[in-house]
């Protein structure tokens, strides 16, 4: 098996990831636009919210966590797809 094969998929992969931590960084910004949205919307702060206010802030939270945290779905499509793609590679090549 040619040494060639696993460093284009390595630079693919690797392109990935970088592409996926932008994807990850414009989310975040539009979670902080949602939440001075809603704060605006509410007539209050971080400091002044209400209880109802906090929830609905943590579910913002919770929801982008649960795509695009370090263990969320959506990394973890990422892997499970880079890894078909490994698995193709060796057994096509050995």
């Amino acid at each position: 098996m040619k040494n060639t094969f696993f460093t284009a998929l390595l630079a693919k992969h690797e392109n990935q990831i970088k592409a996926f931590g932008i994807m990850r960084l414009e989310a975040w910004q539009g979670l902080l636009r949602q939440e001075r949205e809603l704060l605006q919307e509410k007539r209050c702060d971080y400091t002044t919210a209400t209880y109802d206010v906090w929830l609905e802030l943590e579910h913002l939270r919770a929801e982008f966590e649960k795509n695009w945290g370090g263990n969320g779905r959506l990394i973890k499509e990422l892997n499970r797809w880079q890894m078909r793609e490994i698995q193709k590679i060796i057994s096509e090549h050995t």
